[in-house]
């Protein structure tokens, strides 16, 4: 198994809620631990769920930032031997 980072971002959320009620406002991310490549910018990947109070309020989802394509053997033994030789 080969790690690489993506980036991600969140699509938009609101909700229009009383001003006393904004200090509750919490938040739980799914995401998956392990993504599987080849993924496009823009696919989702995970979401975020809103929470007020302990209730849910909404959900947004979280997109891959940029193309994670499927690399192939060559790239993964040279990935490898950087790691193992700290190259990089």
């Amino acid at each position: 198994s080969v790690s690489a980072e993506l980036g991600l971002y969140q699509q938009g959320f609101s909700a229009l809620l009383p001003s006393q009620d904004v200090k509750n406002v919490s938040y739980e991310i799914k995401i998956p631990d392990t993504l599987h490549a080849p993924l496009k910018k823009g696919e989702q990947v995970g979401s975020i769920e809103f929470f007020c109070g302990g209730n849910p309020i909404g959900e947004a989802p979280v997109c891959a930032s940029e193309d994670a394509p499927r690399i192939g053997f060559s790239e993964m033994i040279r990935m490898i031997l950087d790691r193992f030789l700290m190259l990089k």
